[in-house]
């Protein structure tokens, strides 16, 4: 394909990052809009899916009252937030193994890791259409809840949701690059990736207010960053929180990137090292 011959003779003259990227977000762009087909199948599912919770909320809404009785949403828009969100941080967090396996399988890793260009830049170029995508899915979900169901969104304080956003790409990119790290040397990261994520959704208050759970469950949340997010993201949405109002939270989310992205890279450039020593980059 042309971008891919462009990504490798840019990969070769060790291009910057602007120009990397760029390329491969045309690469895999024009990989997934040759199947169109994936994208109605996106749309209608998140549809579908909305439309399941958005009942189910209706259903057992007169049981929730009780937790909502001081926040300015209900149970719909709680789990709206949850829902959307917890796609979107999955989807953050296994781009990045995702993509090593799918370099490692196809056999253009380790030419990838041969070139000039700096092997983070080529990790975070790699994921910048897929962090997009998602992206958009995850606007399409909330277009979805105010043009059918309902959702209300006037309130929102739009330099809190788009600071908090931030913090969710690099807390679950940090997650990312290390279950990448997993994937390079062990050649399996989707157990740890898929661990991470029942605990998340189960203690992050995805589906439920975490403070329903026992204390020590809400004590174990304390050390989840979905459950900085998704708090930060519905004051900022529903309740026209300041960053000031949510410092708690964007502190918190702030601290996990600060030392998950350090840890990450660390871990990454260890695990290349490993790899080009045994000879196992291109191995799957």
């Amino acid at each position: 394909m042309e971008s891919g011959e462009h990504i490798r003779r840019l990969s070769l003259s060790g291009g910057s990052f602007w120009l990397v990227g760029r390329a491969f977000i045309k690469k895999d762009f024009l990989e997934d809009t040759s199947y169109r087909l994936a994208f109605a199948i996106d749309l209608v599912g998140a549809f579908l899916e909305i439309a399941l919770f958005y009942f189910i909320a209706a259903l057992i809404g007169k049981s929730t009252d009780n937790y909502f009785v001081m926040e300015s949403y209900g149970y719909f828009s709680f789990l709206l937030v949850g829902i959307a969100f917890t796609k979107f941080t999955n989807s953050t967090m296994r781009s990045f193994a995702h993509k090593i396996e799918d370099y490692q399988v196809t056999g253009t890793l380790e030419a990838m890791l041969s070139t000039p260009t700096s092997i983070y830049r080529i990790l975070f170029s790699s994921v910048l259409w897929q962090h997009l995508y998602v992206t958009i899915i995850m606007v399409v979900y909330f277009l979805i809840g105010i043009a059918f169901f309902g959702l209300t969104v006037g309130n929102a304080n739009w330099l809190s949701v788009c600071c908090v956003l931030f913090l969710t790409v690099t807390s679950f990119s940090s997650l990312g690059i290390l279950a990448a790290s997993f994937i390079m040397l062990y050649k399996r990261g989707d157990p740890v990736l898929w661990l991470f994520g029942i605990v998340s959704s189960v203690l992050g208050g995805v589906y439920f207010p975490v403070k329903i759970l026992p204390q020590w469950l809400q004590y174990i949340s304390d050390y989840i960053p979905i459950t900085y997010i998704l708090k930060a993201m519905r004051k900022g949405l529903f309740e026209g929180a300041t960053l000031t109002e949510i410092a708690p939270q964007v502190v918190a989310l702030l601290l996990f990137s600060l030392i998950l992205m350090p840890l990450g890279l660390m871990s990454f450039n260890h695990s290349v090292r490993k790899a080009k020593d045994a000879g196992t980059l291109s191995h799957f």
